[in-house]
């Protein structure tokens, strides 16, 4: 909310001095004010929002201290009553802020609601669908508001409900398999609305979105298709260059060879399917001149296929220990790439976090093979050094 409300006045600052320099007259001034809600003074809804915390505070702890001692028709009573009237506030407003902060609260209550009003009338205890619930009500309401902070509530609360229900097991019964499946539909939702199609989004909010977006995939993915998933999701959206996820992609696909460097896998069939995916996009790749993204996603698929074909119990053999190290330990080489390119589209602290990552495992898992560490160490030293000295000639 401080962000939103800094931005406003942010915004507001630069309309006026654009009319004080004379680029835009006061009648358009007016028109963009009203516009874009900014005739507002920003401190009032910040105010209002930390005195509705407070005082939704102050009645918590009051009730919480004589809870045991009140009737349970009062009890139900009083917590519809606080329901209301935060309803009654968002629908009544006329502040826009003082709406969104109405709306904000009155998530927090209704989730309260539910969990006391189980607990008075002993009706089971569903955290997971409790979260769920509260976050789509949250998400029709953020729609109504057309407000991102509600909507974001509402994302992560539903959110939490998928991720409550994975964890801990609760039964959904026969709706189980449905709830969590329809997680993707709530993906969906959100790359929808960080389009901007369904509300305006500040560049802060867009991106933050985007972010939630991604660890969403990557854990439905997970969850669903298996942990491989994570290094073709990342490979998806950076060989089709969608940029606003560029950043977050790289990420995930270091983290994601990292893994698997560590634990190998057995072909199975959702490897399969990621394998041809893999197909495509190096085609994909080659065709639009991404040359770096297509040597990374020939290399898994070399590796992949030699694991198929020959079996990890001819890597195992010690008499092939160097062997090992090659077929069944690639990502190294693709770390190495991964960082300098990395390091090359100014992701310069991801780069050097990668690098030393690998150079760090490497270390590792050759400690007591001092000639094979100190040969890859020196490869890895010409390497870079033959690949600084080329960008240097480059710029002179």
């Amino acid at each position: 909310m401080l962000l939103v409300f800094n931005e406003k006045q942010y915004l507001k600052s630069e309309i006026t001095r654009l009319a004080n320099e004379g680029l835009i007259d006061r009648v358009q001034e007016k028109a963009i004010l009203e516009s874009y809600n900014l005739k507002e003074n920003s401190k009032i809804p910040l105010f209002w929002i930390f005195s509705l915390l407070f005082i939704g505070l102050s009645f918590i702890l009051l009730i919480a201290h004589n809870w045991k001692e009140i009737p349970n028709i009062l009890k139900t009573l009083l917590l519809l009553s606080i329901l209301f009237g935060t309803h009654y506030g968002i629908f009544y407003a006329k502040n826009s802020s003082v709406k969104q902060s109405f709306g904000i609260l009155s998530g927090f209550v209704l989730l309260g609601n539910m969990a006391l009003l189980s607990q008075i009338y002993h009706l089971g205890d569903d955290t997971a669908l409790a979260f769920l619930s509260v976050g789509v009500v949250l998400l029709i309401l953020a729609f109504c508001l057309k407000s991102f902070v509600v909507y974001l509530q509402g994302y992560i609360f539903a959110a939490i409900g998928y991720f409550l229900d994975y964890q801990f097991g609760i039964d959904f019964e026969t709706l189980k398999l449905n709830l969590a499946n329809s997680l993707i539909l709530l993906i969906l939702l959100g790359f929808i609305t960080q389009s901007g199609i369904f509300f305006k989004l500040s560049p802060i909010e867009s991106k933050l979105l985007a972010l939630l977006n991604f660890l969403l995939l990557e854990s439905y993915a997970a969850k669903f298709l298996g942990s491989f998933s994570g290094v073709w999701i990342s490979l998806m959206f950076l060989g089709f260059h969608f940029k606003f996820y560029q950043f977050y992609a790289y990420i995930f696909l270091a983290f994601g060879l990292v893994f698997f460097m560590l634990n190998p896998a057995l072909i199975d069939i959702w490897i399969i399917c990621a394998l041809v995916l893999l197909v495509l996009l190096y085609l994909a790749n080659i065709r639009f001149k991404h040359y770096f993204l297509s040597i990374i996603a020939l290399g898994i698929l070399t590796w992949y296929v030699l694991v198929g074909y020959v079996g990890l119990e001819f890597l195992e053999n010690p008499h092939f220990a160097f062997l090992v190290f090659l077929f069944a330990k690639p990502y190294l080489i693709f770390l190495l790439l991964l960082g300098i390119h990395c390091i090359k589209e100014n992701y310069k602290i991801l780069g050097i976090l990668i690098l030393v990552t690998t150079i760090f495992y490497t270390y590792i898992a050759l400690i007591e093979n001092y000639i094979v560490t100190s040969a890859i160490f020196l490869l890895f030293g010409v390497g870079l050094l033959y690949y600084s000295r080329r960008r240097n000639a480059k710029k002179v």
